[in-house]
């Protein structure tokens, strides 16, 4: 049965100021619907919109760089966008990227800080994960869902199974867009190998590559896209590097009970 690309279902209410709602997931393939949303009440002349983001259950760093644009572009107009509903994955990406400071909202009661839940490990346990996928962004949920299988086999927190997740979905995002641009003849290869101590996750594409030197270092104040990704990788994972080789390998390193992301501030949610 031939998959297909996780929804993204968008409302906008009629009271005044509008609610703009989503639910589902957010990433290159389909941002600028969401966009389009917020321009359309832009256009209708509200200063003020409200976005409900608490059933959006993934959003990738080209999906959160439309978000941020979206922000930016109704402040120039004098006007804002006030999130008062965020899943704990959106929360936890806004936090991280420095992202949170452009919408007029807190968020609160989230917890956004995975803390390591130490557990006793077979000291001679392998499980090891090998497949491919085709390189469309139908395949990339299907993809995580099959990393998450091996997540669940480890001793992970909650936030660290999902820090991993974000991880997992910026590398096969860029290998679908720059590795195989978007040509789904191509494929792209996962390998998970989790020990005692770590879990290590290569995804390959058969692109040239690039210099890691070059990418821009993310700034919270920055709109552009370009290394966001990357960001988000080292920031979430304990190690990231790459390969190349004629093909591209990214490799994720996740530590067995070592925390990673300790943010210094958190985000409140408002009621509506």
């Amino acid at each position: 049965m031939a998959s297909v690309i996780p929804d993204l279902k968008i409302s906008i209410s009629r009271e005044k100021p509008p609610v703009v709602k989503l639910s589902g997931q957010i990433g290159f393939h389909n941002r600028d619907r969401m966009s389009q949303a917020f321009d359309r009440c832009l256009q209708d002349g509200h200063q003020l919109i409200k976005a409900d983001l608490g059933m959006v259950d993934y959003i990738d760093s080209s999906g959160l760089s439309a978000l941020i644009r979206c922000a930016a572009k109704a402040t120039e107009v004098g006007a804002s966008i006030q999130l008062i509903e965020a899943s704990e994955q959106v929360s936890r990406v806004l936090v991280l990227c420095g992202a949170a400071v452009y919408f007029h909202s807190k968020v609160e009661g989230i917890p956004v800080c995975g803390c390591s839940e130490s557990t006793d490990i077979d000291q001679g346990f392998w499980h090891v994960s090998d497949f491919s996928i085709p390189a469309c962004p139908e395949t990339a949920a299907a993809a995580r869902s099959r990393v998450e299988e091996v997540i669940s086999s480890m001793p992970f927190s909650k936030n660290q199974a999902q820090d991993i997740l974000i991880a997992v979905g910026e590398a096969i995002a860029n290998a679908i867009r720059h590795g195989c641009l978007c040509n789904r003849n191509l494929r792209i290869s996962i390998k998970c190998v989790a020990g005692p101590d770590r879990l290590s996750i290569d995804i390959t594409d058969p692109g040239a590559g690039f210099l890691p030197e070059i990418i821009p270092d993310h700034k919270p104040d920055s709109l552009i896209e370009g290394g966001m990704g990357i960001y988000m990788m080292r920031q979430l994972m304990d190690e990231v590097s790459f390969r190349f080789d004629g093909s591209t390998t990214v490799r994720l390193v996740k530590l067995v009970a070592k925390p990673l992301v300790k943010p210094q501030n958190h985000l409140e949610v408002m009621g509506v």
